[in-house]
């Protein structure tokens, strides 16, 4: 039997002003271990790693299939400085991303899917 994921997923709020999205992590967000974990895996601090995983879903909620091309569209739009392909097999771990058939990623938002 498989317990139910009981994470708490982020608010997005559209702001039709701007065009732009809102994201608002949700209560518990920095101490969950899905976040820890990926925190762990890329060996950067908390703050970094909160702010790639924000503009990462900023740019997922403008694109209303949350789907990139490459593990390159995902780094680029989360700001990620580090080597390429690191920060995608980190989300991919932790379960924030799923490689698609096509070899494109979706983006889940939150913390929906069979992360660890």
């Amino acid at each position: 039997m498989v317990a139910a994921d009981t994470t708490p997923r982020p608010h997005l709020h559209p702001t039709r002003a701007s065009g732009t999205v809102r994201v608002d992590p949700p209560r518990g967000f920095l101490r969950h271990p899905r976040f820890l974990r990926l925190v762990h895996d890329l060996g950067i601090p908390t703050p970094h790693a909160l702010g790639c995983l924000l503009l990462l879903w900023e740019s997922a909620a403008a694109n209303p299939q949350a789907v990139f091309r490459d593990d390159l569209d995902i780094e680029l739009c989360a700001g990620w400085p580090g080597e390429r392909g690191r920060f995608c097999t980190a989300l991919l771990a932790c379960g924030f991303l799923v490689r698609r058939e096509d070899g494109s990623f979706h983006v889940l938002p939150g913390w929906e899917g069979g992360g660890r």
